[in-house]
């Protein structure tokens, strides 16, 4: 129904006067790798043939009966490990002291701005009024997952006001849009996927929806995670309460993973299915899809996108995975455990005839020690040498043994 695009990661991906576009100084770079650079030569071809994508793309929306809106990545930090990476602005590589952290942490979020500093909202409110004046656009969305770190730990909560601020005057300028344009242009937030993690980072959702600043809130996992346990009753709660107009779309992304310790699995039609079941299961009016573009990369997307995987009518017609991330490392009363927990609705459309429980490990693992329980009834576990296989086409960072 709605269609969001992302003009601008770090760089932009046209001629903006407010950031650094995305073919600056490559110079060599191309010339020594013009495929890994591909991205950033075909913006620079369309700009200098006079062709702005994303106006064409706006348009074509709108022939579709898509509702169309623009993507602002808020904080993206992609490889600002690397001291030279072509993605990363001037204004990031040579202001230091406006960073989370000055150093370059192996942990990306870490590098990110802090957005305590004035010259750092101001830097990204230009984008946001270049976005607002530029287009004939539905929306604007503010995606906080890339990354969720916007100010350092010990002072998010106290700076959230800054934040409260900065979407209080993207509300203004898509306002002056909306009457310049002669229709509304709303503002959608996309955020981390819980309540709790929102607020520590410093992002006060519930003033935003309460003082009409955001008309739709979408929360993801802030990695690949297809969270299955997000809290959805917390936050249909919390809408409801600051603002029951707020459209709330839970989001699940292209990839996933059950573990920090993995990464590059696939959301294929059966956790697609699985997640979708979930959500519908417990209320959701309407998924958010993202990176679901990327049909030709992933095969998945296109069971995202063109099989009907996360339509509510069709999801008791085939398999549905549901995965549990280990998100609690230690059990309370007893420190030398570790568990997950999966936990699935209580109504929606869940039934099935049969179910298969499929469990990793990363590591050593004492499979004596094994407890496996469903509805609080221990299951038997057959034990065994642990396969090399991995399950779901895992791809594990550091070599370790797995168990399926």
């Amino acid at each position: 129904t709605d269609f969001m695009m992302c003009p601008c990661g770090m760089r932009a991906s046209f001629d903006s006067k407010a950031w650094e576009p995305i073919w600056t100084d490559l110079g060599d770079k191309v010339r020594n790798s013009p495929a890994r650079h591909i991205w950033a030569v075909n913006a620079k071809k369309l700009s200098d043939a006079g062709i702005d994508p994303y106006a064409l793309w706006l348009a074509r929306c709108r022939v579709r009966g898509v509702s169309p809106w623009i993507s602002m990545r808020m904080n993206d930090c992609h490889h600002t490990n690397k001291t030279n990476y072509f993605r990363n602005t001037w204004f990031w590589r040579t202001n230091e002291h406006l960073r989370v952290s000055a150093a370059y942490d192996a942990n990306w979020s870490q590098n990110a701005l802090d957005f305590a500093h004035p010259e750092v909202r101001a830097y990204e409110m230009d984008m946001v009024r270049e976005i607002l004046s530029r287009w004939d656009l539905d929306g604007i969305e503010l995606d906080f997952t890339r990354t969720t770190v916007y100010f350092k730990a010990d002072e998010a909560r106290e700076k959230a006001p800054l934040m409260t601020e900065f979407v209080r005057e993207t509300r203004r300028l898509a306002n002056e849009a909306a009457a310049r344009l002669g229709h509304p242009v709303g503002v959608a937030v996309r955020v981390n996927f819980s309540p709790e993690a929102v607020f520590g980072s410093g992002l006060s959702v519930d003033v935003w929806a309460k003082e009409g600043l955001v008309d739709m809130v979408c929360p993801s996992a802030s990695v690949p995670g297809n969270d299955f346990q997000m809290p959805f009753k917390a936050w249909r709660d919390l809408l409801a309460a600051a603002n029951p107009k707020v459209l709330f779309y839970p989001g699940i992304d292209v990839l996933s993973m059950t573990s920090l310790s993995v990464r590059g699995g696939l959301a294929d039609t059966a956790t697609c299915r699985g997640w979708a079941a979930n959500m519908y299961g417990q209320g959701a009016k309407g998924i958010y899809l993202f990176n679901a573009i990327y049909a030709e990369r992933f095969e998945n997307a296109k069971d995202m996108l063109n099989r009907g995987a996360v339509d509510p009518a069709t999801l008791n017609r085939g398999k549905r995975r549901f995965i549990g991330m280990r998100r609690y490392p230690r059990v309370k009363k007893d420190p030398s455990a570790s568990y997950a927990q999966l936990l699935l609705p209580e109504n929606g459309p869940l039934a099935a005839e049969r179910a298969t429980l499929t469990v990793g490990f990363v590591g050593k693992t004492d499979m004596s020690a094994l407890r496996l329980t469903v509805n609080g009834k221990s299951l038997e576990t057959a034990r065994g040498p642990l396969p090399s296989v991995l399950p779901f086409g895992l791809k594990p960072r550091r070599q370790s043994p797995y168990a399926d």
